[in-house]
């Protein structure tokens, strides 16, 4: 009886461990927005002969309303990357190498151009979130804007330090040293799209694959680190030896490789000067006559299935048990082939659904919005309200959001752009939406008489007084600045 207790409780550990795992993956995919989740599975199918398309969509199947912008089949969408971006000769090779895992017949799917955010707009509006302070926030100002149109940072700390110093027209800000820039350095590379504010390509990279919480993703970054040469020139042997790796995985750490982004911040055209973005939405939400919405997935995933010919192959194995050591190597290998890609479908369908589910969660709750395209009507929201809707980890929201976008008839935004924070007001202590604090604090600046402009104090007293927002000085100072509202001094006429 000991023993089969024992038994019961080491199989239910297998279990949780196999859950573990599935949710560790199912994370890494979340992170992903469409276009990379695409090379995923391109990449996965081209490596598992055990996958294949089901020709017919089934989408219906597990109730999610994904289509192809122009019904034509997967095909994994790239461009050719140019090696004079980057500096020295393993980041020249490590992008020849990016390319080269590039098939010539592969087509590329222009991203949407639309009249949005520039990542100046982008990066700041998420620091305004965080509780960064209006010291740190003059600072990530001079931060961002150092940062190219790839998304590196273009200027040393010590540098940025002195421009602080000199240039950010504020005398309380006072001297900025190299360690203060630093820890600012640190919060910009915290924020989407992974990767941002690297100063080499080495750096975004590793900032990439170390927001994935897998044992891949860890080898990945220890073969960005120290073998970019060796993985650009193929020395897959040398990077085993030194690493003491085997050979799968390896090719697990190169597979989190190829799917990082070398450019993070590409996805945006002309920095901070130009106000057009070239994204490819992850979602699609219109309305109707009738005030409804309907969301699209709009994507080139296929379908997949388990190969017929494996399936039967694996059932003809546990039906006749292989007595010969190569046929039960044989058969290990197609049991192990016929699992992964099982697992694999298992994780495409919650992945999908996991992103249906936020997505409706979030135009559920900011309706009005999605409805009017007004921004007053932005409510409170935080990343806790749309787990609790969905019934989900607070993680599994964060990783679904990010790098993500939605396009609608009032434009393209990101998923971010959704979660704000909430001010209360003394009208029966209800809550607003810093969105609509930030709309009334930009028309007190462009009503306010020009020969005496208000401080951030009075500022905080206007929005106390007339309209009831119950918000300290130093929000107004952190809202103002995302707003690229110079202060009271430089407003003066």
């Amino acid at each position: 009886m000991a023993k089969q207790g024992q038994g019961l409780r080491t199989e239910q550990r297998l279990k949780q461990n196999l859950s573990a795992v599935l949710q560790r993956e199912l994370g890494r995919m979340l992170e992903m927005n469409s276009a990379a989740f695409e090379e995923e599975v391109r990449k996965t199918e081209d490596e598992n002969e055990a996958l294949e398309r089901v020709v017919e969509d089934t989408n219906e199947d597990n109730g999610i309303n994904t289509k192809t912008d122009d019904n034509r089949d997967f095909k994994e969408s790239s461009e050719e990357l140019q090696a004079k971006d980057y500096g020295d000769d393993d980041e020249r090779m490590i992008m020849r190498y990016f390319a080269s895992n590039r098939s010539a017949d592969d087509e590329y799917y222009a991203p949407t151009v639309v009249n949005e955010q520039t990542l100046y707009d982008y990066l700041m509006e998420q620091l305004g979130q965080t509780d960064i302070s209006p010291r740190e926030m003059s600072i990530a100002e001079f931060v961002i804007g150092n940062i190219d149109n790839n998304g590196y940072l273009s200027r040393s700390a010590r540098a940025i330090a002195d421009d602080v110093t000199f240039n950010s027209g504020d005398e309380s800000i006072g001297e900025v040293d190299t360690q203060e820039v630093e820890a600012v350095i640190k919060q910009v590379q915290t924020l989407d799209p992974p990767g941002i504010a690297a100063t080499s390509l080495t750096e975004c990279l590793t900032l990439q694959l170390e927001r994935r919480d897998t044992p891949s993703a860890a080898i990945a970054a220890q073969v960005v680190a120290n073998h970019l040469g060796d993985l650009a020139a193929k020395r897959f042997d040398t990077i085993c030896a030194s690493l003491g790796l085997t050979f799968e995985e390896l090719q697990h750490a190169v597979r989190e490789i190829l799917t990082t982004d070398p450019k993070p911040g590409s996805k945006f055209a002309g920095g901070m000067a130009e106000h057009g973005n070239a994204i490819s939405p992850d979602f699609i939400v219109e309305v109707d006559d009738d005030n409804r919405l309907t969301l699209t997935l709009p994507n080139s995933i296929p379908t997949l299935q388990v190969s017929q010919s494996y399936d039967l192959e694996n059932e003809k194995f546990k039906k006749d048990q292989p007595v010969t050591t190569a046929k039960k190597d044989e058969a290990a290998k197609v049991r192990a082939k016929v699992e992964r890609a099982t697992q694999f479908i298992k994780l495409m369908k919650m992945r999908q659904e996991t992103l249906k589910n936020t997505m409706e969660s979030i135009m559920l709750q900011q309706r009005e919005y999605f409805l009017t395209g007004d921004e007053s009507r932005l409510k409170p929201m935080i990343l806790e309200d749309v787990a609790r809707a969905i019934d989900r980890d607070v993680s599994v929201v964060s990783r679904a959001t990010a790098n993500k976008y939605v396009q609608m008839p009032w434009g393209l935004k990101p998923l971010k752009f959704f979660f704000t924070e909430g001010i209360k007001s003394n009208d029966e202590g209800e809550e607003v939406s810093a969105h609509a604090v930030r709309m009334t604090l930009q028309q007190l600046v462009d009503e306010e008489n020009k020969s005496h402009p208000l401080s951030d104090a009075a500022l905080a007293k206007e929005l106390m007084q007339k309209h009831g927002f119950q918000i300290a000085r130093r929000t107004v100072t952190k809202y103002r600045k995302m707003l690229h509202i110079p202060n009271a001094t430089l407003r003066k006429a």
